[in-house]
């Protein structure tokens, strides 16, 4: 009965409309068969999945993004608290540490670290840094966690946690330094040529200049040292042992302590007036200065066979310092000899020293007083410009008996070793710091640096070698 209803209301329907009979079939076909808004339908299903999956890649920039930023703090921070602690170790000065770290703030090494994460690492999508540091012999490890906020990503996770690390290995103690050329740019200037051997095995031999030929040796000439450290580059292969390079430079230890206006601040009077002019020992004699100050002008010549003696005290020479062959100049009572510059007296000369083959020089610095530990001084120089070119030559001719005992200072003058024989043979200290030092033997010529200052009541070179490759990223 409902089929016989439904085949009359069909009939009805087509009786009525006759249109629909021949239309309605094919328009439920066309219907069937037609495309055209799927798109829009499945862009609508999938544009959800779509835009989390661009916001998953977003925020996962971000988060290598902000781990690269950590990781660059995080190795610094290792890198800078390794540092600190050697200067540490080395020093007890308030010399800055790369300009970043004073040690007058008596940090502990973790502080120094955990200070320098939180400083260096301020980034806006890095939050709840936490960092932490630990020591364990000569390594220092530095841990730093973060979390870095979730944007597009936030409907799934709000928040991505990171966490980096490094270590620092620090190779042995400092390193005392003995032999140290100050000019920061030009070549050669540490050099040893010829026949000429240096002998520094208890401490450093340093360039401080950024010349790919920084540090030379050349000939038959050898340098042995307990390191050898370049600010730049290194020519040759006679090192013992191998050197380092692009070491950082380093400061003149003596910078401003031992110029004329700082020993007339502590009372001696440099260069005062002049006792001598011209004086040439034609003879043996002795000079006291009494623990004062004794200046000589127009130079100071020894003769042939003939002995100076100098008594305690420090004695300014303006012009040439000359010792022949087989003279003597006798200084070991605490003598500090200052070779003048000819802006300090008109009508002077910068002072120089001059010893030929053969001649003596016996000299020992005194162990207190404005000028302690310091054997040879020459703080400044009229002409000098720093540059490539010395403004100032002392040469010492071996072959006779060269003994210095403490330290040689002439921050602005070249320091020129040659001849032959053997320099400082016995010497139980000796320092030497130049802006330019150069060993050029034509025989067989040893200049030996170094040694125990504590055992002459003497102060070594401060600072010690401790920057470039003594400290190395390891992790």
């Amino acid at each position: 009965m409902a089929c016989c209803d439904a085949c009359v209301s069909v009939s009805l329907i087509s009786k009525r409309f006759p249109i629909m009979k021949t239309y309605l079939p094919q328009a439920l076909r066309r219907f069937h068969k037609e495309e055209r808004g799927t798109a829009a339908i499945m862009f609508g299903v999938l544009a959800i999945p779509m835009v989390m999956f661009i916001g998953f890649a977003v925020d996962y920039s971000r988060v290598m993004a902000a781990d690269h930023d950590l990781q660059e703090a995080v190795d610094a921070a290792a890198i800078a608290a390794a540092v600190y602690k050697v200067e540490k170790l080395s020093s007890s000065s308030s010399t800055q540490s790369d300009g970043q770290i004073s040690q007058t703030e008596g940090k502990s090494v973790r502080q120094v670290a955990l200070d320098y994460v939180n400083e260096n690492s301020a980034l806006r999508y890095l939050k709840n840094i936490v960092p932490d540091a630990r020591e364990s012999g000569n390594t220092l490890t530095v841990v730093a966690k973060a979390q870095v906020p979730s944007t597009f990503a936030r409907l799934v996770v709000d928040k991505f946690d990171i966490e980096v690390r490094a270590k620092t290995r620090m190779a042995g103690e400092p390193i005392a330094m003995c032999l140290l050329g100050l000019n920061k740019t030009s070549p050669h200037t540490v050099k040893a040529w010829g026949s000429g051997e240096v002998i520094a095995k208890e401490c450093a031999v340093l360039s401080n200049s950024t010349n790919d030929a920084s540090l030379v040796t050349g000939g038959s000439a050898t340098m042995t040292a307990k390191a050898f450290c370049a600010a730049g580059g290194v020519s040759g292969d006679a090192f013992t042992p191998k050197p380092y390079e692009k070491c950082g430079q380093q400061r003149d230890p003596y910078e401003g302590q031992l110029t004329r206006e700082a020993l007339n601040a502590q009372g001696y009077n440099v260069p005062g007036a002049c006792q001598q002019t011209g004086f040439v020992a034609k003879k043996d004699e002795s000079i006291n200065a009494n623990g004062t100050v004794y200046s000589f002008c127009d130079g100071l010549e020894i003769h042939s066979n003939k002995t100076l003696t100098l008594g305690p005290g420090i004695y300014v020479v303006f012009g040439e310092l000359k010792i022949a062959a087989q003279a003597t100049l006798k200084a070991t009572q605490g003598t500090t000899i200052i070779l003048g510059d000819r802006r300090w007296m008109p009508g002077q000369e910068d002072g120089y020293i001059f010893i030929r083959g053969g001649g003596n020089l016996l000299l020992t610095a005194p162990t207190s007083g404005p000028t302690a530990s310091m054997a040879i001084i020459q703080p400044t120089v009229s002409d000098y410009t720093g540059g490539v070119e010395w403004a100032n030559q002392h040469t010492i001719t071996g072959g006779g008996t060269i003994e210095i005992v403490g330290n040689w200072y002439t921050p602005q003058s070249k320091t020129l070793v040659t001849g032959n024989g053997e320099i400082n043979a016995v010497s139980a200290y000796f320092s030497l710091i130049s802006d330019f030092v150069e060993v050029e033997g034509n025989g067989t010529l040893t200049i030996r640096a170094g040694g125990d200052p504590e055992s002459v009541a003497m102060t070594a070179v401060p600072g010690r070698m401790t920057t470039g490759r003594f400290i190395t990223l390891i992790e």
